[in-house]
């Protein structure tokens, strides 16, 4: 057995999860996706708990996560809820809604000048860090013995969360006209978010996804990228404590890719809309898989019989290379029917046999 392969092996990962992921003869390409709104959204159809009860109650949302494994069978689970948790501790208002995830309403500050007000808040006191942590810790005590998957905690990035404190209209337009308060901000925020992150890991998650959608160059520069993004990503994947993050950055994100993979000790990313085999050739002999292509949007609103053939033309375009894993390329939205889930999946076993 390779390093690489008894690393993936203490990590938690299965021998065919593994095997797939080499590409191995007889293997089959891995199968995984990003929930949250969606689990969510699902197990309020189920019990009629509403979301903003099973988003603030850590029982309900591990519950709502174990259930996707158990419909679905899947090896990696994020416990990836909404994108505005650190925000919320720092200050921010939401509004919470009885069948879908909470959206920001107000902004922890709206102006650069407040920044001094801002303090770290507590990952074990304030917002819903706790209920977070809390959940990590329920599936360590009730679930990991029972099951083989790999539960991944989650932050969000740093640009994002920054933009959600600030507001995003305020943070871009401080990018350009401020970029002292930005870093200044930036580095509040990175201290705050790999605290949570680490308390997270010692409650009992295996790993943490970074969700960081608003670093993507459909909303900001690969310079910008460069410039805010990566040395707050690297200083957060050198403090974690875990050999390797899942970092997941939807939208355009061609542009960086070259950066986005000098972050160190970055072990998945999860991209939305690349060139497949362009960006599994710019990652070389690196050992970072790729999850995506597959839109959100599509298994959404398409049909079971497109998506099959969707599958099956980026299982043909990335072959026998290796260290990629079939996935969305974001968060499955609520209401996407059971039965295109399992087109994509199946397409994974049905065309994904090594080799291609």
């Amino acid at each position: 057995m390779s390093l690489i392969e008894d690393f993936l092996t203490q990590f938690g990962f299965s021998q065919e999860l593994i095997e797939g992921v080499f590409a191995k003869p007889g293997a089959t390409m891995p199968a995984i996706f990003l929930a949250g709104g969606y689990n969510v959204n699902e197990y309020y159809k189920m019990t009629g708990v509403p979301a903003y009860e099973i988003v603030r109650n850590a029982r309900h949302l591990i519950k709502s996560q174990m259930n996707l494994q158990y419909k679905f069978k899947v090896d990696l689970l994020t416990c990836l809820v909404d994108l505005n948790i650190m925000s919320e501790s720092f200050g921010a208002k939401l509004y919470y809604d009885h069948d879908v995830l909470p959206m920001p309403n107000k902004p922890a500050i709206e102006s650069l000048d407040d920044i001094d007000q801002l303090e770290i808040p507590d990952p074990h006191k304030d917002g819903r860090m706790p209920v977070i942590i809390e959940a990590a810790k329920l599936y360590k005590e009730k679930y990991k013995a029972k099951s083989s998957l790999i539960y991944g905690g989650y932050i969000e990035g740093p640009i994002t969360a920054s933009s959600n404190i600030l507001g995003v209209e305020n943070f871009m337009r401080g990018l350009v006209t401020n970029p002292d308060l930005i870093h200044k901000l930036l580095d509040k925020v990175t201290t705050a978010l790999i605290e949570f992150g680490n308390a997270q890991l010692e409650a009992g998650a295996d790993a943490i996804g970074i969700a960081e959608p608003t670093a993507s160059s459909t909303c900001i520069s690969p310079d910008f990228f460069k410039e805010f993004a990566f040395p707050y990503l690297k200083k957060i994947n050198r403090k974690l404590n875990t050999p390797g993050t899942l970092i997941h950055i939807c939208g355009h994100t061609q542009p960086i890719i070259k950066q986005w993979i000098k972050i160190p000790n970055t072990f998945i990313i999860s991209v939305d809309e690349v060139d497949l085999t362009k960006t599994l050739e710019t990652i070389g002999n690196k050992f970072i898989i790729v999850a995506g292509n597959i839109s959100p949007i599509t298994l959404l609103r398409e049909t079971p019989e497109t998506i099959e053939l969707i599958t099956k033309d980026i299982i043909n375009e990335v072959g026998n290379h290796g260290k990629f894993v079939l996935c969305p390329g974001c968060d499955l939205a609520p209401g996407t029917p059971e039965e295109n889930i399992m087109a994509f999946l199946n397409a994974g076993r049905k065309y994904g046999k090594f080799p291609i």
